[in-house]
């Protein structure tokens, strides 16, 4: 059974997806490397919520880390994989665009898609035979 190839991208996305964040909310004058994680930094709105997309990008990652390198190893059915791998890929892009903007209540609905197909991919893997 072929293994899903295209989640494996996805997966290396959504690991570098925090770091253009941090540097979003990090870049300027006002950052002191030497106290990187004093939060007197984050001096606007914008670079509060390209922090808190950062933050929750790493928080994300485990549980779609996990779906997709099981769903390897179980030979889960890969192109469902792969599908739901960008499913979870295009939500998480939602996501940040609507913390940037300070959309809150469909950032917290795009990150519930985002989550089901995590969980999804999982079931997926952990139901294959």
């Amino acid at each position: 059974m072929p293994e899903p190839i295209a989640a494996y991208w996805v997966l290396l996305i959504g690991a570098l997806m925090p770091y253009p964040l941090v540097a979003m909310a990090k870049a300027g004058p006002a950052y002191d490397n030497t106290d990187p994680r004093n939060p007197a930094a984050l001096t606007s709105t914008f670079r509060r919520n390209a922090f808190g997309a950062h933050a929750n990008c790493l928080e994300a990652l485990p549980l779609f880390a996990a779906a997709v390198l099981l769903a390897g190893l179980r030979h889960a059915p890969a192109q469902l994989v792969d599908t739901l791998a960008f499913v979870w890929l295009g939500c998480r892009l939602g996501y940040v665009a609507c913390y940037l903007r300070g959309l809150g209540s469909l950032r917290s609905l795009i990150w519930a898609a985002a989550t089901a197909a995590s969980i999804a991919i999982f079931v997926t893997a952990a139901t294959a035979r």
